[in-house]
């Protein structure tokens, strides 16, 4: 039987569109976003506590020879293995053609920072001006490039425009933008991209930060040219998506070969599935225990 063959038994669409799961070298999947060293560091301290990869990170292969994944999400998990010197990772691999993928943009709601601040430091971000849009029907600046606009708790709105139609130029701004308050501020990933909608939810707001839309082969187009974006910015989904599957990283640091160890990984998700395990939710799901 070979890898990602598993005969499981029928019974529902859970089997028919059961994610496609497989461990692979860790110097095969390339990263299109940097990692949040803040999230990565307690990372490796629970896995070394828990012992297990709790939900796999998403691969994507390039359309190339090369053999590479790209990671679609999961970032933090790579670095973390790669400081565990773990040699594989268990991930779900889905096609960058797949129907099932898609792509938005994550918001950062800024917190524990002074509003002042965080406008005047947007300010000086070289090929950038930040603007106060006076009017919602503000037309000025439609034909330049916004790749970041800013709202505050006062009701007021900004826009970072720029000129320069560069893609690699834009993501350049993205990281500068995210620069300015990675390191000094509190900041959350939300997909709302208006302030009013979390007001009362957030201590010490400071303003939402929105992002432009990417495609997916734009995405695929900077990772290869090694243009990486900030953390936190691009939200891939995926239907049906892999997790909590607490693998054991004992498996994935062992010196069985590639095969070896997807084999065994069929094999355990055989047993999770037999045991019944295994549940699929097709509605929406709030999670509440995220770490």
């Amino acid at each position: 039987m070979k890898v990602n063959e598993t005969q499981f038994p029928d019974g529902g669409n859970i089997y028919l569109e059961f994610p496609t799961i497989k461990i692979l070298p860790l110097d095969k999947v390339i990263p299109h976003e940097y990692h949040d060293a803040q999230r990565t560091t307690p990372l490796v301290h629970s896995l070394q506590t828990s012992g297990v990869l709790i939900s796999p990170p998403l691969f994507s292969p390039f359309d190339d020879s090369s053999g590479e994944y790209m990671v679609l999400d999961g970032a933090n998990r790579v670095a973390a293995f790669k400081e565990l010197g773990i040699p594989h990772i268990l991930g779900q691999v889905i096609p960058h053609n797949s129907p099932s993928l898609n792509l938005s943009t994550w918001n950062h709601v800024i917190c524990d920072m002074a509003t002042s601040v965080l406008l005047k430091s947007l300010r000086v971000i070289p090929n950038a001006k930040l603007v106060e849009i006076k009017k919602a029907n503000d037309r000025k600046h439609q034909d330049d490039d916004t790749p970041v606009s800013v709202q505050t708790p006062d009701d007021r709105k900004y826009r970072l425009v720029t000129t320069n139609e560069d893609i690699a130029a834009s993501v350049n701004i993205l990281r500068e933008v995210v620069n300015t308050y990675k390191e000094v501020a509190r900041f959350d990933r939300i997909p709302l991209g208006n302030i009013d909608s979390i007001k009362g939810l957030y201590k010490d707001l400071t303003a939402i930060v929105c992002y432009p839309q990417f495609s997916i082969a734009e995405i695929f187009d900077l990772c290869r040219a090694g243009h990486l974006l900030p953390s936190g910015v691009t939200r891939f989904h995926i239907s049906p998506r892999a997790l909590r599957l607490y693998y054991p990283l004992d498996e994935l640091a062992s010196s069985k070969s590639l095969e070896d160890k997807n084999q065994t990984l069929n094999h355990w998700l055989q047993e999770r599935v037999s045991s019944k395990s295994v549940r699929f939710y097709a509605e929406p799901t709030v999670v509440f225990d995220e770490l």
